[in-house]
């Protein structure tokens, strides 16, 4: 039995990846043959997104436990990594009404007011509310502001319940496929203004092919 290898010349886009106890899970019935030809799948995987060709119906049904969330981590971390290479094809993105964002973003005084944005988009048009945000909420707009800058940017961003909703309809693995897909789509503040009803309209077009 054998798996795809790497030599130590090849050089991968990251440095590490999280292994977690489910991986360690999916292998509890596996020989240690097995074993090792999985572990050296993960590592070829997580480092090189090389597709092992396993040989064993075992091996295979770890793998396929294991791989889909191998997958999503190289999802966020090609969406962070485009963040910090994109910024003239976030302005190209933006429609005429958020031209002044980016004017706004160049100037450093005035990046306080983004924060603020960020935070606002939780408010009924009165009174911000960003001291009765909770901790979870903060982080969620952390994440989407660092990672899906552009989808955030829509007339309605996704809020934390809207994507418990989706995670919870579709699944997360789809859902990150989605919002990635959309944040590299050039015209999605032109044709899109409601982050939440985007996602569900594109998943369910993938399901009517």
């Amino acid at each position: 039995m054998a798996a795809t290898g790497n030599t130590v010349a090849d050089k991968s886009e990251r440095d590490y990846f999280p292994f977690l106890f489910s991986f360690k899970n999916a292998m509890k019935e596996l020989s240690k043959d097995e074993k090792l030809v999985i572990y050296e799948a993960i590592t070829d995987y997580a480092f090189f997104e090389k597709t092992p060709k396993l040989e064993t119906p075992m091996a295979r049904m770890a793998w396929a436990l294991i791989e889909p969330v191998l997958s999503k981590s190289w999802v966020r971390f090609r969406a962070k990594k485009n963040k910090t290479k994109s910024n003239q094809n976030q302005n190209q993105i933006k429609t005429k009404s958020k031209s002044d964002i980016g004017d706004r973003i160049k100037d450093k005084g005035d990046r306080i007011k983004d924060k603020e944005r960020e935070i606002d988009i939780y408010t009924s048009g009165e009174a911000p509310l960003s001291l009765s945000l909770s901790p979870e909420e903060k982080e969620f707009i952390d994440f989407m502001g660092k990672y899906f800058p552009s989808v955030q940017q829509l007339d309605e961003p996704l809020k934390p319940e809207q994507y418990k909703n989706l995670c919870s309809r579709y699944g997360e693995n789809r859902v990150m496929d989605k919002l990635t897909a959309m944040e590299n789509r050039k015209d999605l503040l032109e044709k899109n203004k409601s982050a939440y009803k985007t996602v569900i309209k594109w998943i369910q077009r993938d399901e009517q092919k």
